[in-house]
């Protein structure tokens, strides 16, 4: 079982992923952390981001993850690809992030062959297309993006 140590009335979780060990990674979003769970309930690795909603762990080691908010988190809105030992590799968006890099509720995100990710915007109704630089972008808007969170990628 997830614990649910910050006591927050409504505690929960948004993506959980089975990873290729047979361990889980969880975004546990009340308890403001991504963790790594073993088959036998042992929590293995962890990582402290505000209001965590989809993790993805890459081949070398290092996770994928975006941060949004709600019940009681504080806002992180940015993606952050982070190290095996909790070391910032790369992160987008943010509060201190230039105006153009600012993101509105980061949910899902998909990584590309080529290094572009995409990210959805739940608050914004777009896509965020961040190149594999991370410093350039585009946006696309779509009426159809009303609340976007999860991406799929059909082919590539």
């Amino acid at each position: 079982a997830v614990p649910n140590d910050n006591k927050r009335p409504n505690p929960t979780m948004r993506q959980v992923r089975r990873l290729d060990n047979g361990n889980t990674l969880i975004c546990a979003s009340t308890e403001d952390k991504v963790m790594e769970v073993s088959p036998d309930k042992k929590v293995v690795w962890s990582y402290d981001l505000p209001f965590p909603y989809l993790a993805t762990r890459l081949e070398n080691g290092h996770t994928i993850i975006s941060s949004g908010d709600g019940y009681g988190s504080k806002q992180g809105f940015f993606v952050i690809e982070v190290d095996k030992d909790g070391k910032t590799v790369w992160q987008y968006g943010g509060k201190d992030a230039p105006k153009d890099e600012q993101l509105k509720w980061p949910a899902g995100f998909v990584l590309m062959k080529d290094g572009t990710i995409y990210v959805s915007e739940a608050h914004g109704g777009q896509l965020r297309v961040i190149a594999p630089d991370r410093k350039s972008s585009r946006v696309i808007k779509s009426p159809a993006l009303k609340h976007g969170a999860t991406i799929q990628v059909v082919e590539e």
